[in-house]
């Protein structure tokens, strides 16, 4: 019997196998599982539903991130039960450990004075690359009580809601900065982000004293997305480009890095007719190419101003 205290939240976009993995994880003749699709393209959608999630497709006009996308799974899961008690959350590319539910709710159970319960990430195939292996060593964290967790976790529901859900509007280095530096990190975890965004800064700079061609990009993992437009700022700002500069690595420099500027990276005959407009003058302040008003792809208009 499916049950009426505890429900299941998986989040994900083009997670493939994983999420299949993921999903046969999940016993779903115990309880009722929402899965949260941010835009996939490779079939997800269909093996939630074909095992029997609720699936939630995330409104594409708003920017994606991790925490926007709990948050929804969770207002749909309390929707289909509303004695809901406990919530577990998981990503789409991790797999649930036989006994966990059993092991987390019992031990819940027996505290009441706990809000949220998880156990130790562990990589599948650690051998299979130092990356996997570094990721293994830092997902292996101290067992007992601590004061912050990952999004893999089960939680009460009554504090959770009471906390107001996850922080649905959380750019890398900055980001990890701003928490360090607030508190939110402590200790190793801390230092670790503080040295890597004064590594970020350092290494910019050189880059730029040195002439080294820059792009702008990011994967936007741990920003909200949508607001990529605040690199061109950090740009300025942590490594004293110049305005220009930092346009061009986001335009021309790109396309040139990757050997696309005969069709893209400019404004010129032949090329796509790509470009994005700002209001004011971004030259004369950086922060200018955040108020983005017009956005044309490919000749065809996705953005204007209002009339």
């Amino acid at each position: 019997m499916i049950s009426d205290s505890v429900g299941v939240v998986i989040i994900g976009r083009n997670e493939g196998e994983r999420l299949v993995r993921c999903l046969s994880s999940i016993d779903f003749s115990e309880y009722s599982v929402v899965y949260v699709d941010s835009g996939s393209t490779d079939g997800s959608i269909g093996a939630a539903r074909g095992r029997g999630a609720v699936v939630v497709n995330l409104d594409l006009t708003r920017p994606f991130t991790a925490g926007r996308a709990r948050n929804e799974g969770f207002a749909a899961l309390r929707a289909l039960r509303p004695q809901l008690q406990y919530v577990q959350f998981i990503d789409g590319d991790c797999e649930l450990v036989d006994g966990w539910m059993r092991a987390a709710l019992s031990f819940m159970e027996q505290r009441k004075d706990v809000a949220v319960v998880c156990g130790r990430r562990r990589e599948r195939s650690p051998d299979a690359s130092v990356y996997n292996r570094l990721c293994d060593i830092e997902w292996n964290t101290p067992i007992g009580e601590a004061s912050r967790c990952g999004g893999d976790s089960l939680m009460r529901v009554d504090a959770f809601a009471a906390a107001g859900g996850f922080q649905p509007t959380l750019m890398a280095g900055e980001q990890v900065e701003k928490l360090a530096k607030s508190g939110v990190l402590k200790g190793l975890r801390a230092e670790k982000a503080l040295a890597a965004a004064a590594a970020m800064r350092h290494a910019l700079k050189i880059a730029v004293a040195n002439r080294v061609p820059i792009a702008l990009g990011t994967d936007a993992g741990v920003i909200q997305h949508g607001t990529n437009a605040r690199e061109f700022i950090l740009m300025v700002e942590w490594g004293g480009m110049r305005p220009m500069d930092s346009i061009m690595a986001g335009t021309m420099g790109g396309a040139k890095l990757l050997g696309l500027d005969r069709s893209i990276g400019s404004l010129a005959a032949g090329k796509s007719a790509d470009i994005v407009a700002v209001s004011g003058d971004p030259l004369k302040d950086i922060h200018r190419m955040e108020n983005v008003v017009f956005v044309m792809k490919s000749g065809a208009i996705y953005k204007e101003p209002a009339r």
